[in-house]
């Protein structure tokens, strides 16, 4: 699914939910934001609690729930 792939393509420091929503749906369509606001923390949800996960990429986690 090409939600998940964002966070092994695009490294971490460049993470942003408008990055996120115009990965998944480009810029020429009318993406359901809430739909995928929700995927995208619900991702980094899963990325911060993930203790194999390389703790830059936790930290960046953290810092975009916050």
């Amino acid at each position: 699914m090409a939600t998940e792939r964002y966070f092994t393509i695009i490294p971490y420091f460049l993470w942003a939910l408008d990055n996120f929503i115009a990965f998944n749906i480009g810029p020429d369509k009318d993406p359901n934001k809430n739909e995928f606001t929700q995927i995208f923390y619900s991702c980094l949800e899963e990325i911060n609690s993930n203790m194999s996960a390389p703790q830059e990429e936790r930290d960046r986690a953290w810092k975009l729930l916050g």
